[in-house]
């Protein structure tokens, strides 16, 4: 999702003063967490991802978790560990 379509979302079904709660997940923590699965050798130390790779991390991990545990950092290590992969095969053939 689109910051300014989370904002639009929260400006038009919710009151100033509401209390809500949420989860913000950005391009800067999957690349903290690509850093730290490079560090820990979970995926190769060659991986590179461009922002449009981080943006599709983030789509599917949005759209794949587990609304029974919601949006965590062991999600978006698995989202992330899938996405090298499945770029690994696609580089391999």
């Amino acid at each position: 999702m689109k910051a300014k379509d989370l904002v639009h979302h929260i400006m038009t079904s919710y009151q100033p003063d509401d209390e809500i709660a949420y989860a913000l997940w950005s391009k800067e923590d999957v690349d903290g967490k690509v850093i730290e699965l490079i560090g820990n050798q979970e995926i190769p130390a060659s991986t590179v991802l461009t922002d449009e790779d981080m943006e599709n991390i983030l789509q599917s991990f949005d759209h794949h978790h587990d609304a029974e545990y919601g949006l965590t950092w062991i999600g978006l290590e698995e989202e992330i560990k899938e996405y090298v992969k499945d770029l690994q095969e696609v580089e391999d053939e």
